[in-house]
């Protein structure tokens, strides 16, 4: 495995060593861990510290193809699998977190929310709004509830935005 830089929180790095290979593990016995060759692998152990994928080169140009909210990244990369080194990449999708880059993609104003304290139906204008309502939420709840989107309306076209800060969760 590798460690990654002490940087900015989940700051795309664009000039990272080529990582020679990673291998497949699970939490399983070790003469299993080889069983599924996918074409994206989320990240385990000291690896799971990446906001991304593990993908093959097929997957790469399909991605490549899309409208990939920024940031991201493909790092290149190889998967030592059965012995054999085969291309793979790191796809790095989360960027800055927080609404810096992710906000900008949501129609907040046309958006709905749930209140899942009070079961209430909630309209906000932007994101400081939205930001102000979760916090209020979850101090009411204990951190045990959130601010949840009953509609989300998208801002600008993107095949693949990552909700990081915002919600859980990738749309593809």
């Amino acid at each position: 495995m590798f460690c990654v830089p002490q940087t900015t929180v989940r700051e795309i790095i664009l000039d990272a060593p080529l990582f020679d290979y990673f291998f497949l593990q699970s939490h399983g016995n070790e003469q299993d861990w080889e069983w599924k060759l996918q074409d994206a692998h989320g990240f385990i152990g000291v690896g799971s510290i990446i906001v991304g994928w593990y993908i093959s080169d097929k997957l790469k140009q399909i991605l490549e193809k899309l409208v990939i909210a920024k940031e991201y990244h493909f790092y290149p990369s190889k998967l030592l699998y059965n012995g054999t080194k085969l291309n793979y990449w790191i796809f790095q999708y989360a960027g800055l977190y927080g609404a810096l880059n992710k906000s900008s993609y949501i129609d907040f104003n046309k958006s709905v929310f749930l209140d899942e304290f009070s079961g209430e139906i909630i309209h906000v204008k932007n994101y400081e709004e939205y930001k102000g309502q979760v916090d209020l939420i979850q101090k009411k709840s204990n951190y045990e509830k959130e601010l949840r989107f009953s509609k989300m309306v998208l801002a600008s076209y993107v095949d693949f935005l990552p909700l990081a800060s915002i919600y859980s969760g990738v749309i593809v």
